[in-house]
């Protein structure tokens, strides 16, 4: 892509994809915002303002994760029941906060498709200029002026963006990009590539820090962080995470041909089973999962010994997946464990 071609470019997600790799989680984050705030009178429900709220905060790490998650399970709950509002501006609200910023930028820019390529130059400014700025401003002055630069980007006040532009040039700022853009109508939003640049605002922190990934309790969130840096782990490492999921609840295996299929798992994992071995326990444990599960679905909650049915059937379920031909990302996700108050293993579903 060259400079003018981005000038005019009305596809925004080729115009990001242009840049990956290049663009910090901060900007992508607040990207997403921006098709947010665009739409913000369609905003009707106040989970999905707050939402987008939050997700500006997270990204210039005024927030955390776990506010992150209140502000998914929030919107979560509104969705039981009929939302208000306009669909596109809802859509690009909830995707402010999804996990990875790259996929909230793609995700609002799909909600929004006319007005995100203004909205990515808006953010993102121009990637084939550099752009600095020498204040030569009286001590006093730039003190004042920096106290006005602040206040516009934390109160959203926009509006004063061309006052800024102003004493930008009479302090013989030569920059015409960058004042221009300033004066535009805009409009403009939090994250604006030139207030950032006067602001000193960077590319903002990672998704997961090292207390982050230390403190967190839910498997799924982390085996997703885990791709995102470290890429797909290997058939071995997922194939024995399972086993160790179903070693957490050791105790509900009863059975002895599920145990020895669980442990015939680990020993292929480690070359030391063959796959003829992993296939016969695989079939004879899905045989036993199918007749459970059918039991099951005839059974009643209310029966005495349903939870113990169930127990049964999850962990005949879990001892299938773990000795399947290939670990697929469904089967390593399924037979991640959680305990419950009855203490059976949840089987999750992708």
């Amino acid at each position: 892509m060259t400079e003018v071609e981005w000038q005019v470019c009305e596809d925004a997600l080729t115009m990001l994809r242009f840049l990956w790799g290049r663009v910090g989680q901060r900007k992508l984050r607040l990207l997403a915002c921006a098709c947010a705030r665009s739409r913000w009178a369609g905003l009707v429900e106040a989970e999905y303002r707050r939402a987008v709220v939050i997700a500006e905060r997270f990204a210039d790490g005024l927030a955390g994760l776990r506010d992150l998650r209140n502000a998914w399970g929030e919107m979560w709950e509104l969705g039981w029941g009929e939302v208000r509002g306009d669909a596109d501006a809802n859509g690009a609200a909830a995707a402010t906060i999804e996990d990875f910023a790259a996929d909230a930028a793609e995700k609002a820019i799909g909600c929004v498709p006319r007005s995100a390529p203004a909205l990515v130059r808006e953010i993102l400014g121009n990637p084939f200029a550099g752009v600095a700025v020498n204040l030569e401003l009286p001590a006093a002055k730039s003190e004042r002026f920096m106290a006005m630069a602040h206040k516009i980007y934390d109160e959203h006040r926009f509006e004063d963006l061309p006052l800024l532009a102003e004493l930008l040039s009479q302090s013989g700022c030569r920059n015409e990009a960058l004042i221009i853009h300033l004066r535009s109508p805009g409009p403009h939003f939090r994250g604006c590539w030139a207030l950032d640049v006067i602001l000193g605002k960077g590319q903002g922190r990672d998704l997961v820090s090292k207390e982050d990934w230390q403190s967190e309790t839910h498997p799924f969130y982390m085996l997703n962080w885990w791709r995102y840096y470290r890429g797909e782990p290997s058939p071995r490492k997922r194939r024995l995470l399972a086993c160790a999921c179903c070693r957490l609840v050791w105790h509900l295996f009863i059975d002895q041909h599920l145990r020895l299929a669980v442990e015939t798992a680990e020993a292929f994992a480690d070359g030391l089973a063959s796959p003829e071995e992993l296939a016969a326990l695989h079939e004879q444990a899905r045989a036993l999962g199918l007749s459970r599960g059918e039991v099951l679905g005839h059974t009643s909650r209310d029966m005495p010994g349903w939870a113990a049915l169930a127990d049964s059937w999850r962990v005949a379920q879990a001892a299938a997946e773990v000795t399947g031909p290939q670990m697929t990302r469904s089967s390593e996700t399924q037979c991640t464990t959680s305990h419950g108050t009855e203490g059976a293993v949840g089987i999750r579903t992708t």
